[in-house]
Parts: structure tokens; sequence; C-alpha cells
């Protein structure tokens, strides 16, 4: 009796030694998952402050578009004074993507301000104003994407240019970079979708990555 009683001790203290364990492990799991949790959520609010400073800045695109625009106006003039040929398809290709990125920025401040309260506007007219900025975007990449394959082409007989390396470089990260926002935004500018969601995000990540490589790049 004496050794039976050793032995369910034994036994007892092994099972409440096995529940501490578990216990611990799944107490350490929780406690994961809370930070996790709230990694998350911090990283989220993250994200959207960080899209608001964006947009905040976009506001002055407008300003920029504007200023785009005059000068666009002033070289023609010029041009035409000088009695020098004006170039009809690069003049209607900046006319192009300059009328494209003002529908954009107008489009994105009109609605980062009604969803504010600074401007009232319906829940109806904001989602239109969103998809009317993204479409906007969308079509801007895609003159850009005929532009750059213009620039090849025009290129290709000028071989020194071709060879060098740093034109080729360049040219191919602002290919990439495009077709990935124009993967991406008209994706966005459909209701029900483009592309898989599993590729959004990291089309989405990748063209924000360059943009913001390319931005440190000119300010270095």
């Amino acid at each position: 009796m004496d050794l039976l009683a050793s032995y369910l001790q034994r036994l007892q203290g092994k099972r409440l030694n096995g529940l501490s364990k578990s216990f611990f492990k799944i107490s350490h799991l929780n406690s994961m998952a809370t930070s996790t949790t709230r990694a998350a959520n911090c990283s989220r609010a993250l994200c959207a402050m960080l899209d608001e400073w964006q947009i905040m800045n976009r506001l002055f695109g407008v300003l920029d578009m504007w200023k785009a625009a005059r000068d666009l106006t002033k070289r023609i003039s010029a041009e035409r004074s000088a009695g020098k040929p004006v170039n009809k398809l690069d003049i209607g290709i900046q006319a192009s993507q300059i009328l494209c990125l003002s529908s954009f920025h107008v489009s994105e401040a009109i609605g980062f301000l009604s969803s504010k309260r600074i401007l009232k506007r319906s829940a109806q007219s904001e989602e239109n104003l969103t998809f009317l900025a993204i479409r906007s975007w969308a079509a801007f990449t895609m003159i850009e994407i005929g532009r750059l394959s213009l620039e090849w082409m025009n290129t290709m007989q000028d071989k020194e240019k071709l060879a060098t390396k740093t034109w080729k470089a360049k040219w191919k990260s602002d290919m990439l970079q495009n077709l990935a926002w124009a993967s991406v935004a008209s994706h966005w500018s459909l209701r029900d979708g483009l592309i898989p969601e599993a590729f959004v995000s990291p089309l989405a990540v990748f063209a924000t990555w360059s943009l913001v490589k390319d931005a440190w790049k000119n300010a270095a």
C-alpha cells in the first residue's frame, strides 16, 4: 500500500507538473497573441497616419499641375515664336498626363476634405471621387507606359545611348514601376477587381517601394 500510495503521489505530481507546463505554454501563447494583435493594431494605425500624410502632401499636387500646364504652354509659345517645329506627339502625351494627374489630385483632394467634413459631400459622391482618382492614376500610368515604349523605339536607333547602362537601368526601373502601378490601379478602379488579391499587395508594395527609392535618390 505504501508503494502504491507513493506511486500515485509521483503520478499525480507528474500530472500537475505537466498541467503547469501546459498552462505556461498556453499563457505564453496568449501573451504572444496579445502582443501580435497590439503590433498589428499599431501597424494599421501607422499605415493610416502615413496614408493621410501622403494625401495631405499630394494636396499641393494641384499647384504642381498648374505650374506644369503653364510651363508647357510657355514652351509651345517659345518654339512657335522661334520658328521651330512643334512635336505634336510629345505635346499630346504631356498634355494628356497633366490632365490625368490634375483629375487625380483634384478628385483625391475633394474626397479627402469631404471625409474630414471640411467639404460637404455624400458617401456616394466620395466613393465616385475615389474611383475617379484611381482611374485617372491608371490612365496616367498607361500613357507613361506608352511613352516609355516610344522612347525605347526611338533609342534603338541611337546605339551609344542604348549601350549606356545608366539609361537602360533607369528605363527598366521606370517601366517595371509603371507596369506594377497600372496593374494595381486598374484592379482598384473596378468594383469587382481585375486580378487575384494575392497579387495585389506585392505589386502595390513594389510600386510604392520604387517611388520611395526614387524620391530618396533624388533627395540625396
